[in-house]
């Protein structure tokens, strides 16, 4: 194939090209002085272009499809290219795989003369210009759910846009002239009518099952239910992410073909008696049912059948329609006038899941009444008012609320159409999941029954997992009455209304298991009979039994359950391996004898085979680490040079986290990496890794063995042996340690320390003494004038707790202390700083945690430190540095106490 021509232009000659009109040339004029853009070079391709893959974040990238179709010449100029702002195609483009634009600034924008054509599209934050038409055989994405202003974040196609799937997320700018068609289309950008509902549980249906967030209810958009970096990573990988079209989905049908939703309910829309017979129809198919009801989002409705009840009062077709707490309305086949007031009647019905009937004797005439009202400060309604006639002075907020509505109303019930029409097979697949079996297996979980295991105490009868409330109880006879097993899964649903509880804006639903009808099933019946399901939209509604027809409750409630059962399996496996570990490590470390020892007994006396090869092991790491990270930490961008940065440690691992005990439902690989490692610069070296955190666990033990017994020679042993890691522990000490501070040196070189924090019901003060070999209980001192840390504003203002400087301004001290000339300041990333009373840095302690109190002896030869990692930690003057501490002091770890709050004793390093 031959190839087109491609050279670098400056962004000039680009502009006048692309014409005075095109959005790069209103954005040049418009530059701010802080936005150089003299240097942007723009890349031009002469004809068509064809790529396996582009991504707009480093497009011009050694090794990318695109740079390797550049020429030799334009290779080798590109190291002086600054900035390549835009690739210009003049002609089509063709991508075998995915067009990928993620990521903040520096961003490439593309502008596309002919028709684009890819696989699946991800578009962030730059702008995409097509002339002809988009094509994306699989999956378009667009916007990361950011705000954007006008230069920003657009998407710009001039002809047909195609795509099996869309996604245009809340704030990204969606300008297509021809038409659309796209199969399933999630929209939250755009206020036209046909992209006005969201399809967040059809698009989870869509999309590959592992780039979901299964346990996100996904009440605030696409992006909520979707792992981006999991589909980032796909997208670049080139593998698919919509399911196969040979692979059934829950829905029963092919997942991108939504035509059967589509199909003639409704047609166009408009709110008609006409439409109001058909939805009547759709939800009351046969004369049985005279009453359906339910809710999506904020919205809830109640569709009423004419009809006569037992007590005489005569209902309509209509629809009763409620955004809660700001508009109500009322469609029905009532000619107009009716007595408005009687309504008043079917919209507290509603909200007691019972219709009250309009009252009067029923019409024959035809006729078409639209109404609505409104909600004040006081959560109160209004009066009703008509929406149509001479009268009519309809708000445009209400015109707004009504559409959402009435199409969020169609939507529901064309899907239930759909649904039905198949042979409900979600609801099927629905019922087969939710067995007795896997609920009974699910509940009987230990994280159900030994930690939250009381249904009617607030603390414990459940948990948040992220956004997803989890609870469940057990059989059993509270206050007179038999209960049967049940799990709860809810979350927040939109904020409270006025009037409203401040908790009572949240959804859930409930599974319940019936213990005789589960026997019944288990011998012979279907499980559906043991298996009751009920909803509510808020908590200050009564629960009620989950419709068939309500297709996204039953996709989200499916995905959830599954979400849940899973995750929690995997716990529970986890923890019975961290448990297997415990025991094996427990058995392997023991000490060969117990102290006192003789004077000249060696370290092979004391500890296995194995101990000493780990340790010589342990020490080879901890060398080798510290002086990897002192070499980065002396880098310019790692933090010492001139007191910028601090570093970011990323050694926290599971196999580090099985050094002790965790929530069971909690999964420490989701937190192997710590946030401020997440957000450093994404150009930036590595930190190194720690490779002492694969024998954490076993280390830890043994610092157990050795803490219960007070023997300094066994704990001069141990300190030598194995130096305590800091970024080894530190997601441990996140997780479990209780904060340390104030500390106290006193004169005879004890300490005194407050563990915990400040007010809680379980801080207590303990005492260190001077051979620092155990921690003691103790009052606390008598006055904490100028001993509690100061508060980071405080330190540049006091003088006295060395505060005339900071090492830096960027990252005041967390707290400081000072003698003799020195100062010392420990930070929130766990360091000490030692500083000259100029204010010059001279030298730097990692300690770990957030230090939140230091003391120095008189004479400056003494440091107690303590940090919200659960450490207090006792440095004594060296000769040299340590070379198992990151840092540059002269000071050495004399000793180490732990309080972390899932061990059972202080553990003394």
């Amino acid at each position: 194939m031959t190839l087109p021509p491609i050279t670098l232009i400056p962004l000039g000659q680009a502009v006048s090209e692309l014409g005075a009109g095109h959005w790069l040339a209103q954005a040049l004029a418009q530059q701010d002085a802080d936005d150089d853009l003299s240097d942007a070079l723009v890349l031009r391709v002469q004809g068509d272009l064809h790529l396996s893959a582009l991504d707009l974040q480093a497009p011009l990238a050694a090794g990318t499809a695109l740079c390797a179709q550049l020429p030799a010449h334009l290779q080798a100029h590109l190291p002086a290219a600054t900035r390549c702002l835009l690739i210009h195609v003049q002609g089509a483009l063709r991508i075998g795989a995915a067009l990928v634009d993620h990521g903040w600034l520096p961003r490439t924008h593309l502008h596309v003369d002919g028709d684009l054509h890819c696989a699946n599209a991800l578009l962030s934050q730059g702008n995409v210009t097509v002339q002809g038409s988009f094509h994306a055989a699989g999956l378009l994405w667009c916007g990361d759910g950011t705000p954007a202003d006008d230069e920003a974040q657009n998407l710009r196609v001039q002809g047909e846009l195609h795509a099996a799937a869309a996604v245009f997320t809340q704030g990204f700018h969606v300008h297509v002239h021809g038409p659309e068609r796209i199969g399933l289309c999630c929209d939250a950008a755009r206020a036209e009518p046909s992209h006005a509902a969201l399809r967040v549980e059809a698009l989870a249906q869509a999309l590959a099952p592992h780039l979901l967030q299964p346990m996100a209810p996904a009440t605030d958009g696409a992006q909520q239910v979707v792992d981006m970096q999991r589909l980032l990573a796909a997208l670049q990988a080139g593998q698919p992410v919509l399911r196969s079209p040979a692979m059934p989905s829950s829905a029963g049908t092919d997942p991108i073909d939504t035509a059967p939703t589509r199909a003639t309910l409704c047609p166009g829309e408009a709110v008609t008696l006409a439409h109001l017979h058909q939805l009547v129809k759709a939800a009351l198919p046969d004369k049985s049912r005279l009453k359906a009801q339910g809710w999506f989002g904020q919205t809830d409705f109640l569709i009423t059948r004419r009809h006569q009840d037992e007590e005489g009062d005569t209902y309509h077709d209509g629809v009763f329609l409620t955004e809660w707490k700001a508009w109500d309305f009322w469609f029905s086949d009532v000619p107009p006038p009716e007595p408005l007031s009687l309504l008043a009647a079917a919209a507290a019905g509603l909200r007691r899941l019972a219709s009250a009937p309009l009252g009067g004797a029923a019409r024959p005439a035809p006729g078409f009444t639209r109404l609505y009202r409104g909600y004040g400060e006081d959560g109160g309604h209004g009066p009703w008012l008509p929406m149509d006639g001479p009268d009519a002075q309809v708000p445009p907020a209400a015109l707004r609320a009504c559409d959402r509505a009435w199409r969020g109303l169609i939507d529901y019930w064309r899907k239930a159409e759909a649904e039905r029409r198949a042979g409900r097979p979600l609801r099927q697949q629905l019922m087969a999941a939710l067995s007795p079996a896997r609920i009974e297996a699910l509940t009987l979980l230990p994280v159900f029954t030994a930690q939250y295991n009381d249904w009617w105490d607030s603390d414990r009868n459940g948990w948040w997992e992220g956004d997803l409330w989890v609870g469940a109880r057990q059989p059993c006879v509270h206050h007179g009455k038999r209960w049967g097993r049940a799990l709860k899964l809810s979350w927040q649903l939109g904020t409270p209304g006025a009037g409203d509880e401040e908790d009572d804006p949240h959804a859930c639903y409930q599974i319940e298991l019936d213990r005789s009808a589960a026997t019944a099933a288990a011998a012979a019946t279907t499980a559906g009979s043991a298996v009751h399901i009920t909803y509510t939209q808020r908590q200050s509604d009564e629960r009620v039994p989950l419709p068939a027809d309500a297709v996204d409750h039953m996709a989200r409630l499916l995905r959830l359950f599954t979400g849940v059962e899973h995750h929690l399996l995997q716990a529970e496996a986890r923890q019975h391996e961290r448990e297997a570990d415990t025991r094996r490590i427990e058995q392997a470390v023991q000490l060969l004898a117990a102290p006192p020892f003789a004077e000249n007994a060696t370290d092979a006396s004391i500890f296995p085979t194995a101990l000493l090869a780990a340790s010589e092991a342990w020490q080879a790491d901890g060398r080798a680490y510290v002086a990897q990270m002192r070499e980065r930490l002396l880098a310019p961008d790692g933090g010492w040079t001139g007191m910028s940065g601090t570093p970011q440690t990323t050694n926290a691992t599971p196999e580090a986290a099985q050094a002790g005990a965790h929530d069971p439902a909690h999964d420490p690989a989701q937190d192997a990496v710590p946030d401020t490692a997440q957000d450093a610069a994404p150009h930036a070296a590595p930190w190194p890794q720690d490779s002492r955190r694969h024998r954490a666990a076993t280390v830890l033990q043994l610092a157990r063995v050795i803490s219960r017994h007070d023997d300094a020679g066994l704990a001069a042993r141990l300190h030598r042996r194995f130096a305590f890691a800091p970024d080894v522990f530190a997601q441990r000490a996140m997780q479990s340690g209780q904060p340390v501070g104030p500390v106290l040196l006193q004169d005879d070189g004890s300490v005194i320390a407050r563990v915990g924090p400040d007010g809680g019901v379980h801080t207590h003060w303990v005492h260190v003494c001077a051979d620092a070999l155990s921690a003691r209980p103790h009052s606390g001192p008598e006055r904490l004038d100028g001993a509690l840390p100061l508060q980071p504003e405080e330190h540049a203002a006091d003088q006295g707790q060395g505060g005339g400087h900071i090492a830096s301004p960027s990252r005041p001290p967390s707290a400081s202390a000072r003698a003799r000339g020195l100062v010392v300041q420990g930070d929130a990333s766990g360091y000490l700083h030692g500083l000259d009373e100029d204010g010059h840095v001279l030298w730097h302690h990692q300690v770990g945690g957030c230090i939140t109190g230091v003391d120095v002896s008189a004479d400056g030869r003494t440091i107690v430190a303590g940090s919200d990692g659960g450490y207090l930690v006792l440095l004594r003057k060296a000769p040299g540095p340590d070379a198992f501490v990151v840092g540059s002091s002269r000071f050495a770890e004399a000793r180490r106490f732990i309080f972390w709050t899932d061990e059972p004793a202080v553990i003394r390093w």
